[in-house]
């Protein structure tokens, strides 16, 4: 003869409350929420400070959704159009017959959202010159400068003009053959561009 043995164990209430302090503005809705976990289920409730209970109505929405295990529920109290009066303490309740619990969520104004325009932004002006680019092969047929002109001027001074032969000199070891390559800059296409 076997026999079955099944232990239903009492837990009193637990709460556990994500956001103890909650700030909104003047004629906002915010949501309180407390999550509570008894076995058996507890009863749950809302209060004030002064401890009167929190009925639904106009100015107030609350539900005490079951989660998963069963003995946890998920409880909020969404407060409509805040104004002075409501800004202060309350309390999410939770009862069973193993004992009673609650947790206390203070709601204080906080200022409203920014509703100041966005930076603006600006378009650079767009420049009345192209840009034309050349290449000078003066060492050993390497480029050694290279040198910007607009359609007023040619600049090459130092702001424009770029000393290649200085820029590693270990790169100038090449072959014979590439030495006597002729190198050309088109500035259409960005590339510069070599014949044997």
């Amino acid at each position: 003869m076997s026999q079955s043995i099944t232990f239903l164990v009492a837990v009193p209430p637990m709460l556990w409350i994500p956001h103890q302090l909650v700030g909104a503005p003047l004629g906002y809705a915010v949501t309180l929420e407390c999550h509570t976990e008894a076995h058996p289920t507890s009863l749950n409730y809302w209060t004030r400070e002064d401890g009167v209970m929190i009925h639904e109505n106009n100015k107030y929405r609350a539900t005490s959704t079951p989660e998963k295990p069963s003995y946890k529920t998920h409880m909020t109290l969404t407060i409509y159009d805040l104004q002075d009066e409501d800004y202060g303490s309350y309390k999410c309740v939770a009862k069973n017959p193993r004992g009673e619990t609650d947790g206390t969520i203070r709601l204080y104004k906080s200022t409203p959202p920014s509703t100041s325009p966005s930076p603006s932004t600006t378009e650079m002006p767009k420049k009345d010159w192209e840009l034309m680019a050349e290449m000078n092969n003066s060492v050993y047929g390497n480029p050694s400068s290279l040198t910007i002109h607009n359609e007023k001027n040619t600049k090459t001074g130092n702001k424009f003009q770029s000393n290649l032969s200085e820029i590693g000199k270990s790169e100038q070891k090449s072959s014979d053959p590439d030495r006597k390559r002729n190198y050309n800059w088109t500035p259409d296409s960005g590339k510069l561009c070599y014949y044997v």
